[in-house]
């Protein structure tokens, strides 16, 4: 085993030991490092428990026992809303300060009640896509597809969970091809994930986008270890999809009630030469403008083996409202410009899904929800591919549901 493995795995192993014990008296401080200020984190990132608006929490000071249990009794108010992660996170901060939560009128156990070992949910779309390529000769492709994704959760106990991702497609218009073993995906996702320490443990094949996405958005197979409440580190350490080494470092800083800074770094090599490491760095942030404005940027490096320059790669968008599939009628406009050549992209496939991958131009759209739970969505791109200067314009109409 490499010696920066062994070093990394003591550290997090080290940190799984690490707890404090607290006096009965639910007006003393938890103290900064207690594994509650990070689950509570997540809570008000998913938005579960509110951080910014009047709400007790944010993020920026220490909290006694009692304000936490009052944290998590809103939290379970609003319980129905979250998913079986999020169910079983409320549940071990609610065993945490029962006793607290009792001085407060509130039963713990109607959550127990309601947490469930297992839990299935997901989503299906229906998608058209139309895309136009003018490289002296002019082509069209037309492609329709629908798609189903499945989430499966399992509810170990004291906030650990095993979830698995299995996503099955099929293009109408092409149903052979549709056929193929790469529309089939069982286990896109498996991992175990849990508290542990001063922060949260995953392992196994998971989702990882560092930074906003410009170089990594795909799955990595190995651990990864979180902690930290206004400054988020994310540590992963595995193998890409291709088989490559992965090591890389994620930190998101809230800047503020409504702006964010993220920096990402990521360092991967070929594991069949071992011939050196391709190395990516990234920058960005995303701020609300007053109440329903929200800006984004972000800007990537590539240190390429063997290259002779650095590539950079970036994004800026601006979104008006907020489309959430839970709130009838709700929607949002957007509008953005990218340029991410293919040098700074590391993972084609799926950038290909949006086609932003050795893309440069500007994309417009909206997303709606007309009834709860189904997502409609329409946006158009143009601009050239990067490679090759072929002028390039895409449509596409999309409706997602969830279940």
């Amino acid at each position: 085993m490499k010696r920066s493995m062994i070093i990394l795995l003591t550290l997090v192993f080290t940190m799984a030991f690490i707890g404090t014990a607290f006096a009965a008296n639910p007006f003393i401080d938890v103290p900064p490092g207690h594994w509650s200020y990070s689950a509570v984190s997540k809570l008000a990132a998913d938005g579960i428990i509110d951080g910014e608006d009047g709400g007790m929490f944010k993020g920026d000071r220490t909290l006694t026992r009692y304000e936490f249990a009052q944290v998590v009794a809103r939290a379970m108010a609003k319980e129905e809303k979250a998913n079986a992660e999020e169910k079983a996170l409320i549940k071990k901060l609610a065993d945490e300060y029962k006793a607290e939560l009792e001085g407060l009128g509130v039963r713990v156990k109607m959550l127990e009640d309601k947490t469930h070992k297992i839990e299935i949910d997901g989503s299906t779309y229906f998608r058209y896509n139309s895309k136009d390529v003018n490289d002296d000769t002019y082509s069209n492709t037309d492609l329709k597809d629908v798609d189903i994704d499945l989430n499966y959760t399992y509810n170990v106990g004291q906030g650990w969970v095993v979830k698995m991702e299995s996503e099955y497609k099929r293009l109408i218009n092409d149903p052979t091809d549709g056929n193929a073993p790469v529309m089939n995906t069982l286990a896109e996702q498996l991992y175990s994930c849990g508290p542990m320490g001063i922060g949260q443990f995953i392992y196994g094949r998971h989702d990882f986008v560092p930074g906003y996405g410009l170089t990594y958005n795909d799955t990595v197979s190995g651990g990864q270890y979180s902690f930290g409440n206004r400054v988020r580190t994310t540590i992963n350490w595995g193998h890409t999809n291709t088989e490559a080494e992965i090591r890389a470092v994620d930190v998101a800083i809230a800047a503020g009630n409504k702006t964010n800074i993220r920096a990402d770094y990521q360092s991967i090599e070929n594991i069949e030469t071992y011939s050196g490491r391709d190395k990516y760095y990234g920058i960005g942030f995303d701020a609300g403008l007053g109440r329903d404005i929200v800006l984004k940027a972000a800007v990537s490096e590539s240190d390429i083996l063997g290259a002779t320059t650095k590539e950079k790669a970036y994004m800026t968008q601006i979104q008006y409202g907020a489309a959430d599939k839970n709130v009838e009628q709700s929607k949002d406009f957007f509008a953005g410009y990218s340029k991410i050549p293919k040098s700074v992209g590391y993972d084609e496939r799926a950038k290909s899904d949006d086609y932003s991958y050795d893309f440069k131009g500007m994309r417009v759209g909206f997303d709606y929800v007309p009834m709860k739970n189904i997502l409609f969505t329409v946006w158009y791109m143009n601009g050239k591919t990067i490679s090759t200067e072929a002028d390039l314009n895409i449509y596409r109409v999309q409706a997602r549901m969830y279940f």
